[in-house]
């Protein structure tokens, strides 16, 4: 299975422990470059993983018309 959030590259992987939670929120909270870098990253992943609305359309009418036998 493809991973889409990578911990420490474009999310913050953490457990259902809110202790955890909340030192995680204030580190990102209080490093600027880090939560830039995390949503660059972020929006890298987003472009690379996942196709535009456009694309999908385009791709749910192609696979309408085959059904079709269009």
């Amino acid at each position: 299975m493809e991973t889409i959030i990578e911990n420490e590259y474009n999310g913050l992987l953490v457990s259902e422990d809110q202790a955890e939670i909340d030192k995680k929120a204030l580190e990102i909270l209080k490093d600027d470059k880090k939560r830039q870098l995390l949503g660059e990253n972020a929006l890298k992943t987003d472009k690379e993983k996942f196709w535009t609305w456009e694309q999908r359309m385009s791709k749910e009418v192609e696979e309408v018309k085959k059904l079709k036998g269009n």
